[in-house]
Parts: structure tokens; C-alpha cells; sequence
């Protein structure tokens, strides 16, 4: 039992609107009473020097505001003053007994210097002990650590969250990771980490171009948590230059950030030190940017392209795998956002988290599963350079052996990239690719050759990640490929099957090129002279359709790019139209090609 004295204390001190926020009438009144160091010690609890500038706290959003000693002294009203009467040998005289402006340029006030610091465990203001060359001091901190929304200290009821609180481990492990156990466990040490306020180097990445699928869930949990301690925005001016709703909190959701092409490597460049630094510049407009403690662990929500993957731009991303197929599942995400939004499971979830947390001490959060979604981005970011060799050779099962000169020619032939020789020649090299010198004997010249088996290439890139099996087709129709790179390089005129003539079709770049694979018939061939005297025989012979070196049997392409624009339809049906198929190309050309 408490005694009545300590039951009169606990009433004495109990908390009051005017110890939340700087109240001017509180403070009107305690000068008017005269009680001149309560007041002072009043306007001490919401003022603080920090050099040549003061923090004031705003109690109502919990946070702290940096302001010049003269747009502060707004923040005084100018009639917090009083003048006091003494008597001096029988006369009285008049002398200044307070004025609020006035104190806070005094030394009473000014001989004591806060620095700003963020520690969730201790309250607004406390002392620490630094050593300074050698010397130990005290030095004062206000504690810009924002507070929880929950009330973590209460009684949990963990019986009767069971039910909600494992439908919330199933939904991570089900929707945000589509059952990969090595992404849940990540996950969860993520949670766990953010709410045991350890910083991680990391940023969870969580990417889905399909509404409803259930990570606002997940986010509205952890909103429902930590309240003021957790920052949600879509502006990336907040991220690239006022950061200052970032201090003193422990999770910042970037949620549909609109991320511009051109402000794409900078951004990403100031996501790298918000997730990596463990300080950061804490700025505010028309305020002085200060150093402060990076306490916040970063979750991206998006729908589109946030962040692109690059080789040196993906080890500190972490990827949800989105399981789409809950969206729209109204009696499951009416029944799951129940018990979100019910404070004995937040609770429940809070103290299971926190219970893993404190297993996490010798967790390496640099080793980080790789996912379908992250693994996806990756290959789509590749460059034109890696895409060709793993297109060209190791899809096909095809050794690289060529001459330098030749497969920089077909390279840029084919990718239109505009990369120099020399830097391809050094991401080349990052792949084993290296030339080697090769001389064929006496009098004759040497040049030089790039070498590599199929079989190591692709053993890199399945290191790498850079092949998905669910995508990329490895050794389908490979017959087909060496017959279509043979027609490609040598088309000999004569009887063809019509379906082959529309591959090269497909194939080609240009009509040029197509006459170029498949050649000017300038004379007739000795197959055409063997075979003319019965067409029909031909045809019987032949399971497939074919065509004569003269005719075009309904041919078409769609979308092909034609001079830098793109061909909508080339089709030519007339199968009796005499000439050469150099001449029908030219008709084609010239007649039945229409451009966007």
C-alpha cells in the first residue's frame, strides 16, 4: 500500500497540458505570482542552447525545432516581463525582476550548451560522461528519440492473440515472401531489429505492380506500433534535402516515391549513406543542419521501378517476393486488418519480435537471400554487354572463339551500344573474357582472339544470379540455332520452305539485312534447273510449303524496326510474280512498307 504522503505526491505531479507543450498563460501566471525560478526552470524544460543557436521542443508533435536566437525570441511573448519595486534608504526604486526575451540572452541560461542525440531507453534530457583528449566531462543531451504509439509496458493477453498473431506470421511468410523460408527469417530479424532499435545497413525493398496484395498490412502494423517513431513519405525532397521528420525515429517508409530518371543516381546515392552511415545531416528548412545519430531502418513500398538493381548498386537491397494472388481475397483481409488494428496482438507481435531480437546479437545481417523479384531486377539491369554474351553464347551452349575486330563488329551490330572498345575490353575481362594472341605462322600476320567455354561464362553467371531457370530457356532448340546463325552467314539460293524465309524475316533489322543474310539471286542455280521441269513433284516431296527463289509466299512482319522507325506490315501474296527475290524486295521496299 502507498502511504498518504506518497498518494499527495504522485497527485502533485501529475502530468498537465502545460509540461506537454510551452503554455504562455502557465507561464503568464507563474510571473504574476512572482515565482521567478519556477518560471525560469519552466521555460528551461522547453529551451535549449545549442551553440549559437536553441532547440526548442514541441511537445505536441514530440520533436525538436533549431532556431536562431532571433526568430525564437518570437516564441516569447514580449510582455513576459515584470518590473519589481525595492526600498533603499526609504525611497523605492524600480528594478527589472524578469523579462523572458532578456533571460534567454543571459549567461544564467547561455553557461549551459545541449547537444543533440537520440537514445529510445532515456528520457527528454540527460548527462553523459565523453573523455576528450584525454579528458573527462559531462555533457548535457536533449534526446530527440520520438515515442512509441503503443503502450509497451501494459499486460499482453497472449492466449487470446494467439489466433491473430500467427494469421500475421502467415501472412509474411505467405504474401510478402511467397513461402521462401530463408526470406521470412530475414524479414522477421528486419522487424525484429527495428523495433530493438538496431540500425541495419540494409533497406527492405518491396516492389508489386498490383494493388490490394496485402504490404500495406504489414506497414499499417508497424505504424500502429510505433506511432511517432516511424516516418512515412512519398516526397523525395525529404529524402534528398530536408531529412529532418527522419531524426529520432526508428523505421522511415518510402512509400510510392516518384523516383525521376535524371534524379535517379542521386538518390540513390543519398539512400546508400541513409542506410549505411551511422550518422547522418539533419536538415530543416530555415534551420542550421547539424550532425545526428541514423537510428532508422528504411522499407521501400512501390509499385513501379523505385530503385533499378545495378551490379554495384544491389547488395544493400533486400526484396519482399509478393505473392499476388491474395488481392481482392475481401474475407481474408477483412479479418487480417482486425486484428491489426487490435492493441493486445500489436502487443503480442511487439514482444515476440523483441524476444528474437535479443537472439539476434551474432546475426550477420550482410549474408541476405537472394529472391525471385531482386534476382529479376538484377537481370533485367544487366548491360547490353553481359545480355549479348549470355544470349549468344551461353543460352545457346555456343564457345566464344572469335577475332577481336569481328566480335566487336557483330557486338555493336547487333546491340547498338555505344560503349568504347576499351571499357567493353575491361568488362570483358571481369568476365575471364581475355584476348589471346594467336599467330598461324611464318610470313603470315598475327592477330588476336577472344576466348571462353560456354560452360565457364555460365558458371559465372549462375554465381552471379544472372540466370533465372524459370526465364531463360538453356539449350531449347539448340539445332535450330546453329541452322539459323548458318543461314544467317550463308543463304544459298533455291528451292526454301516458306516458314524459313519468314524466321529471316522475323530476324532481320532492315531489308538490307534480309537481303543480305539471304542473298541477290544474280543467276539461276543448278537446283532450280534440276527440279523446274515438275513444280509438283517438288512440293510432294516436301512435307512443308516452299517457294520458288522468284515468289514470296504471304510473307509478313510486325513491329520490325526499319531506319531507325518501326514497320507496322510487310506483306507480299502474290506468288506468281516473276523476277528474282532481289526485285520482290525491292517492291516491297518500295510499295509495301508503311512506317509509323
Amino acid at each position: 500500500m502507498t502511504s498518504k504522503k506518497t498518494e499527495k505526491k504522485t497527485e502533485e505531479h501529475k502530468l498537465q497540458i502545460f509540461d506537454i507543450y510551452f503554455d504562455i498563460s502557465h507561464a503568464m501566471s507563474l510571473l504574476n505570482d512572482e515565482k521567478i525560478v519556477e518560471l525560469k526552470n519552466y521555460i528551461n524544460k522547453f529551451f535549449f542552447k545549442f551553440n549559437t543557436d536553441i532547440f526548442y521542443y514541441d511537445g505536441m508533435k514530440s520533436e525538436f525545432l533549431l532556431k536562431n536566437t532571433t526568430d525564437i525570441m518570437k516564441l516569447i511573448p514580449n510582455d513576459l516581463d515584470k518590473d519589481g519595486t525595492m526600498i533603499v534608504k526609504g525611497k523605492n526604486i524600480k528594478f527589472k525582476l524578469f523579462n523572458g526575451r532578456q533571460y534567454l540572452l543571459s549567461s544564467e541560461f547561455m553557461q549551459t550548451n545541449y547537444y543533440p542525440t537520440i537514445d529510445f531507453m532515456k528520457p527528454i534530457t540527460f548527462e553523459e560522461e565523453k573523455s576528450i583528449k584525454g579528458i573527462k566531462i559531462i555533457q548535457k543531451c536533449v534526446n530527440m528519440a520520438k515515442p512509441f504509439k503503443l503502450d509497451i509496458h501494459q499486460k499482453c493477453d497472449t492466449e487470446k492473440a494467439k489466433e491473430g498473431l500467427q494469421m500475421i506470421f502467415d501472412h509474411i511468410l505467405n504474401v510478402w515472401c511467397s513461402k521462401n523460408e530463408d526470406l521470412n527469417t530475414y524479414i522477421l530479424n528486419f522487424f525484429a531489429c527495428t523495433l530493438g532499435g538496431r540500425k541495419l545497413r540494409k533497406i527492405l525493398y518491396s516492389p508489386c505492380d498490383k494493388e490490394r496484395c496485402g504490404r500495406g498490412t504489414i506497414i499499417r502494423l508497424l505504424e500502429n506500433i510505433l506511432g511517432s517513431a516511424m516516418f512515412k513519405t512519398s516526397s523525395v525532397e525529404t529524402v534528398t534535402k530536408y531529412n529532418k521528420p527522419f531524426e529520432g525515429t526508428l523505421c522511415v517508409n518510402l512509400d510510392e516515391m516518384p523516383i525521376e530518371q535524371e534524379n535517379s543516381k542521386s538518390i540513390a546515392d543519398i539512400l546508400k549513406s541513409l542506410a549505411t552511415e551511422p550518422n547522418f545531416t539533419c536538415r530543416n528548412m530555415y534551420e542550421t543542419p547539424y550532425d545526428q545519430k541514423n537510428t532508422f531502418n528504411i522499407i521501400i513500398t512501390t509499385q513501379h521501378d523505385a530503385v533499378i538493381l545495378t551490379q554495384r548498386n544491389n547488395s544493400r537491397y533486400v526484396c519482399t517476393d509478393i505473392d499476388q494472388s491474395f488481392a481482392g481475397n475481401t474475407n481474408y483481409f477483412t479479418k487480417l486488418n482486425k486484428f491489426v488494428e487490435d492493441t493486445n496482438i500489436q502487443l503480442a507481435f511487439y514482444n515476440e519480435m523483441i524476444k528474437r531480437f535479443k537472439t539476434l546479437n551474432d546475426w550477420n545481417e550482410d549474408i541476405v537471400p537472394i529472391s525471385k523479384t531482386k534476382q529479376g531486377k538484377i537481370i533485367e539491369a544487366l548491360p547490353k554487354l553481359y545480355k549479348y554474351i549470355k544470349e549468344h553464347y551461353i543460352l545457346k551452349e555456343e564457345d566464344l572463339n572469335e577475332k577481336t575486330n569481328e566480335f566487336f563488329d557483330d557486338y555493336y551490330k547487333i546491340s547498338k551500344d555505344l560503349t568504347s572498345k576499351e571499357k567493353l575490353g575491361r568488362e570483358l575481362k571481369k568476365l575471364g573474357i581475355v584476348t589471346q594472341k594467336v599467330n598461324e605462322g611464318k610470313n603470315k600476320a598475327q592477330y588476336y582472339v577472344y576466348k571462353a567455354t560456354w560452360k565457364a561464362l555460365r558458371e559465372l553467371f549462375e554465381k552471379e544470379h544472372w540466370i533465372d531457370d524459370d526465364v531463360d530457356f538453356l539449350n531449347i532448340n539448340h539445332e535450330d540455332h546453329k541452322k539459323q546463325e548458318k543461314q544467317e552467314k550463308q543463304f544459298k539460293p533455291g528451292w526454301y520452305h516458306a516458314e524459313d524465309l519468314r524466321k529471316l524475316f522475323n530476324q532481320a533489322k532492315d531489308l538490307n539485312h534480309l537481303k543480305q543474310m539471304i542473298g541477290i539471286l544474280e543467276e539461276k542455280d543448278q537446283k532450280e534447273e534440276a527440279d523446274s521441269d515438275d513444280d509438283d513433284e517438288v512440293i510432294e516431296q516436301k512435307p512443308k510449303k516452299v517457294v520458288k527463289k522468284k515468289s514470296l509466299m504471304d510473307l509478313k512482319v510486325i513491329n520490325k524496326p526499319y531506319n531507325n522507325k518501326t514497320i507496322d506490315k510487310i506483306e507480299y501474296d502474290d506468288c506468281d510474280e516473276e523476277g528474282d527475290l532481289g526485285t520482290l524486295l525491292e517492291k516491297i521496299s518500295n510499295k509495301k512498307v508503311r512506317t509509323k
